[in-house]
């Protein structure tokens, strides 16, 4: 038999596993490395949804932004607009692909040549109308104006910002890439990309426990040192008609940070007589505080609060306030110094501290705490009051600021028309201040609001108990006003009710025509950006200049004179006082 060679031996075909044939039956995801992904030129869409972004974060908002403000918020929207513009343009490249129809490298110069003169064209026009925007802004709010030349030092720290931005989301990028190529050597690369984000998913779901754990032990570690201080100009009381002084249930260590603020600042007896004159008769004025150490728990405060009253004479004043205090405990010094001024000292404020966080981390963390507090102090006063005759109760005021008013909400029914009802029912008058975008209330008063009145002054023609007002003015031109009265103050201008996230997708009702006041006409949505421009005039509002943003120091006079007025008093009463306490 001849030998056989070679070339006339049938090969045998080799032997493929199911895991090789799995394997290499579908393409391997392109390789691209950390280096490479970071040095990669942008993609077009990219480039022009960062210059759409940037220049539509410039439209002014609620509040006038400093440079540096603007600097960050510019570059978050064009870091945003970077993602989406990026994301756009590739499903726009794969589409002209599939038909045939993609740019070849001359087309990509002349869009990217295109790009760059609307760039040239855009940034100074933005610049501009900037600077501009924010000189009004100020004038309105009876600011001074900027340097002519603030938007230089703005243009450049945005640059900056972005290009730190950008390298931050190429390596994330570089990481995920990573993560999919290692399993795409171990399972299929279409179940490959499957995992990896079920991977991407996990982690940031055990980094997001983990930080806010960490977050959580920060806050309690740092800001229960603040609550275990004194503030520089506080003392013990050495009067019997508030907590902490000789006498008291409540122990002066117990009472914490803003409680021992709140009750060594009560208004001087002296000061009292000089603003309402040498004929009028004062009286000490009656604080009582318990803080977060005082009692086990809100409902044991509550009861200690109460019998607190009952040791300073409370319920023999003419008005008890009941006040639910801000995160960290805070009763605003301005709004208790103003009822006690109008009262001349015939007054008794009680709060109860439910904890030491501010309020924007006591929001984060547990807004039950507010609502507890709120419900419980009033509750427990208003048992004890029953206990007295009908015609010889003080008037029952409540009051909440900030976080405090949604806490103070809290002990009426959530519904609009049943909880104000309800606080005409049970109280002589309600008086709320800076209302949160969380309130259950205030929402339901403005989704359900008299058709033509807007988001920012609702009106309830059924209930004419209830008024919203913007400015001082507001309260003065309510008119005929039955009684007890419900008081909301809310500038236009707060975020701190504005703000959610539905503003990154729907345009809110702020920027309906008419706008409140202190809201520019020039105002816009924009979707994305207008979410990240309310955030920052959220965190503005709180050191905005009286009578707008979260600052209603200037209204307390006019609000209390218009919930609980004493007997007999006037306009030019409110307007005495007014001038007396500015004056001071």
């Amino acid at each position: 038999m001849a030998a056989m060679t070679a070339d006339t031996v049938s090969p045998v075909p080799p032997v493929q596993t199911d895991d090789e044939d799995r394997v290499d039956s579908e393409p391997a995801p392109p390789v691209a490395t950390a280096r490479g992904r970071l040095r990669s030129a942008p993609h077009l869409g990219s480039l022009v949804g960062a210059v759409v972004f940037w220049f539509w974060s410039l439209w002014p908002t609620l509040l006038p932004r400093a440079w540096s403000a603007q600097a960050a918020i510019s570059a978050i929207c064009a870091a945003l607009g970077w993602l989406v513009g990026g994301v756009c343009g590739r499903l726009v490249g794969v589409g002209l692909e599939r038909t045939g129809n993609s740019l070849d490298a001359a087309a990509r110069r002349r869009v990217l040549r295109a790009i760059g003169l609307v760039t040239v064209i855009l940034v100074p026009l933005g610049a501009l109308l900037w600077h501009g925007w924010q000189q009004d802004h100020r004038a309105v709010m009876g600011m001074p104006p900027t340097s002519p030349w603030s938007f230089v030092p703005m243009l450049v720290l945005t640059v900056v910002l972005l290009a730190v931005l950008v390298l931050a989301g190429r390596l994330l990028a570089a990481g995920v890439a990573r993560i999919d190529r290692r399993l795409a050597r171990i399972i299929r690369p279409r179940w490959a990309r499957v995992a990896t984000v079920a991977v991407v998913v996990l982690i940031v779901v055990v980094v997001g426990n983990i930080g806010e754990r960490r977050f959580v032990e920060w806050a309690d570690a740092s800001f229960g040192l603040v609550n275990d201080s004194t503030p520089p100009d506080a003392e013990r009381p050495t009067v019997d008609t508030v907590s902490g002084g000789p006498g008291s249930l409540v122990e002066w260590d117990t009472l914490g940070f803003q409680g021992r603020g709140f009750v060594s600042g009560v208004t001087p007896v002296g000061e009292l007589a000089e603003v309402a004159g040498p004929e009028a008769e004062v009286r000490p004025p009656i604080r009582v505080y318990v803080g977060l150490d005082s009692a086990s728990s809100v409902a044991e405060g509550a009861e200690l609060a109460v019998r607190e009253l009952e040791r300073t004479g409370a319920f023999d004043r003419s008005v008890i306030v009941v006040a639910t205090a801000t995160g960290t405990g805070w009763i605003n010094p301005v709004a208790a110094r103003t009822i006690e001024h109008l009262h001349q000292g015939d007054t008794a404020i009680v709060s109860q501290q439910y904890s030491f966080f501010p309020s924007w981390v006591a929001f984060l963390i547990d807004t039950g705490g507010a609502s507890e507090a709120g419900v419980a102090l009033l509750a427990a006063v208003e048992e004890r009051l029953e206990a007295l005759p009908a015609d010889a109760r003080p008037r029952l005021v409540v009051f909440g600021e900030s976080l405090g008013s949604y806490g103070a909400e809290a002990a009426f029914p959530a519904d609009a028309d049943a909880g104000l009802t309800d606080m005409i029912d049970r109280t002589d008058g309600a008086l709320f201040v800076g209302p949160t975008a969380g309130n259950p209330v205030f929402s339901e008063l403005v989704d359900g609001r008299d058709p033509g009145s807007p988001s920012w002054r609702p009106e309830l023609a059924r209930i004419p108990n209830v008024r919203v007002a913007n400015a001082v003015d507001d309260i003065a031109a309510a008119g005929t006003w039955p009684t007890p009265r419900v008081l909301y103050l809310f500038h236009p201008t707060d975020a701190v009710g504005t703000w959610t996230p539905r503003s990154f997708w729907q345009a809110p009702e702020w920027t309906d025509d008419p706008v409140g006041n202190g809201v520019p006409e020039a105002v816009r949505w924009f979707p994305l950006v207008t979410g990240v421009q309310e955030g920052f005039d959220l965190m503005a509002g709180f050191s905005a200049v009286p009578g707008f943003g979260h600052d209603y120091t200037d209204a307390f006079v006019d609000a209390w004179a218009a919930v609980a007025p004493p007997a007999g008093w006037t306009e030019a009463d409110t307007e005495r006082l007014r001038a007396a306490l500015d004056g001071g």
